[in-house]
């Protein structure tokens, strides 16, 4: 199998968005000139949202805003008008500039589309919640620095000068973001527990994986989260560090991803009577826009490193966290460029060139000789930490590498199956007689534009060939295909195709297995009676 997507899915038929931005800081007063500010609700939303209306009921009592019931949800509307002073004198100026905000075509409604973002933040009693993690005077403090080069625009597959006309409004926050949030934060080393394995007997031994951020939101039967939405929820206590970390980086993470992989796991790498070396994979991805701009999410494909822990947790030996950078392709950009996200989500892929957190040095005592040094920048000494990292003697250890394989294999099951690299994957699949998995595929994955680095190789005439087949194939962002050794595609599907097929399923075809699961082997089966079939018709010929 090949998987030969440059990008996720998504339509890139969506209107534009005028812009807004230039009468954001206008005078609030003057948008009250209009006879007819609205705000479309259907009625149920006021019972779901009872809550919210119960707080916000005083100042929406006197609003000039028609509370309109959209014709298309088959309810009579309801009006209720208030004069332009009633408005002012309930709501203030922040009322208005609040409305303002989430009014995003300034047409003077708030449509469903529109209210969906203002309603998650007004359910999270902490939109814009600040989390402080108080360095105990007993505690070791550690800095941690962040290294940071800006998204490469010209990686994106669409060209932003001439895709959008006019002002380009999605993007205004992925243009803007051209340095980290923080330069550098100190923190306290026992802020890193929760990098520890909740079962300790795990400090015992290595290669075991397990949760260090379990996600328990979407799921197969509820389906992924909104993308019309711009602040996280309220997150755990123990979780408040690794968002501290990432708002190094910019101020909205989200640690619960909308999409699957979700969540965060760690695995022991090595350990002594001492120290304990953590290997993570962390999937997090960040809302880089703001009202009156629509949501913009900047997904990397993720965050990987370790942390050398004191095994008390009062010691931070080493950190590194970072994206890695050995793909051409690395972060994944999803936008709306209008109201309706099933119809105006666009889909990109791009690169960054550098997004990581390193400590400076190892933590030291946050009182040391008389000196308060939990406000202070630890200069680095990074022969100080190498020398501390090379002096220490595990008893028991793997490598980094086998420690990623099983964090790859925890987030993706299907990576059990060995994934060769596209270079090889067709040799070696002539030697063993194979089609390009398991038993009878061997399997491998690339992007668009290593097939097309690939075609253009003159001297591999056959790699150039089977790219070249590949690529004549290929019609959508993801592909998954079934290839002879000599190139030839056999069968192919691209990822909504796959998922449709997945969610058409009945429950009597897929019983209590994973439905996309299921629709994965009844497409390898189905490529592979195509290939024998194939085989067959030329052997016949023969």
């Amino acid at each position: 199998m090949a998987d030969g997507g440059s990008e996720p899915p998504g339509d890139t038929t969506s209107p534009k968005m005028r812009d807004n931005s230039s009468q954001t800081n206008s005078d609030p007063s003057k948008i009250l000139t209009s006879e007819k500010n609205c705000f479309q609700i259907p009625k149920w939303l006021f019972w779901t949202f009872a809550v919210v209306f119960g707080i916000v009921a005083m100042g929406l009592a006197s609003f000039d805003i028609i509370m309109e019931v959209p014709s298309y949800l088959g309810f009579s509307p309801n009006r209720v008008q208030a004069s332009p002073s009633d408005i002012m004198q309930e709501l203030g100026i922040d009322g208005v500039i609040l409305f303002r905000q989430y009014d995003r075509n300034d047409d003077g409604y708030l449509s469903i589309d529109e209210f969906e973002p203002l309603a998650h933040r007004l359910l999270e009693s902490n939109e814009t919640a600040t989390y402080n993690l108080t360095i105990d005077e007993a505690d070791e403090v550690v800095t941690i620095e962040t290294l940071f080069q800006p998204f490469n625009l010209s990686t994106m597959s669409k060209d932003l000068d001439s895709f959008f006309s006019g002002d380009v409004n999605s993007v205004a926050g992925l243009k803007a973001w051209k340095k980290p949030a923080k330069e550098w934060q100190n923190f306290g080393a026992m802020h890193f527990d929760f990098f520890m394995p909740p079962d300790p007997t795990l400090l015992e031994s290595v290669g075991n994986v397990y949760d260090i951020i379990t996600f328990h939101g979407a799921d197969l039967m509820t389906g992924p989260l909104s993308s019309n939405r711009y602040y996280p929820s309220r997150v755990m206590d123990n979780e408040k560090t690794l968002v501290l970390l990432l708002e190094m980086f910019h101020p909205r993470p989200f640690i619960y991803m909308r999409f699957q992989p979700q969540g965060s796991k760690a695995v022991v790498r090595a350990y002594n009577d001492k120290y304990v070396d953590i290997v993570f994979r962390i999937h997090a991805e960040f809302q880089i826009n703001e009202p009156p701009y629509y949501p913009f999410w900047f997904t990397p494909a993720q965050f990987t490193g370790h942390v050398i822990l004191g095994r008390t947790s009062t010691e931070v030996l080493d950190f590194h966290m970072y994206v890695p950078t050995d793909k051409r392709l690395n972060v994944d950009l999803e936008w709306l460029n209008g109201p309706r996200e099933a119809e105006n989500m666009e889909v990109d892929i791009g690169f960054i060139p550098q997004m990581e957190l390193r400590n400076t040095a190892p933590s030291i005592h946050a009182y040391n000789g008389g000196k308060d040094n939990r406000e202070t920048f630890i200069e680095k000494k990074e022969s100080a930490k190498e020398t501390a990292v090379k002096s220490i003697k595990w008893k028991e250890e793997i490598s980094f590498q086998k420690c990623a394989n099983k964090l790859e294999v925890a987030f993706y099951p299907f990576k059990e199956v060995t994934y060769h690299n596209f270079t090889e994957v067709f040799t070696k699949a002539r030697k063993e007689n194979k089609l390009v998995h398991q038993e009878k595929f061997l399997s491998t994955w690339s992007l668009v534009a290593d097939l097309e680095a690939y075609k253009a190789n003159k001297e591999m005439p056959e790699l150039a060939l089977s790219a070249e087949r590949s690529l004549e194939a290929y019609k959508f962002p993801v592909e998954m295909m079934v290839i002879q050794p000599d190139g030839v595609v056999v069968h192919r599907t691209n990822a909504n195709e796959f998922l449709d097929e997945g969610h058409e399923m009945s429950f009597m075809e897929s019983g209590f297995d994973d439905p996309s699961g299921v629709a994965y082997l009844k497409f390898l089966k189905e490529g592979l009676r195509l290939a024998e079939e194939q085989k067959a018709t030329h052997t016949a010929e023969l």
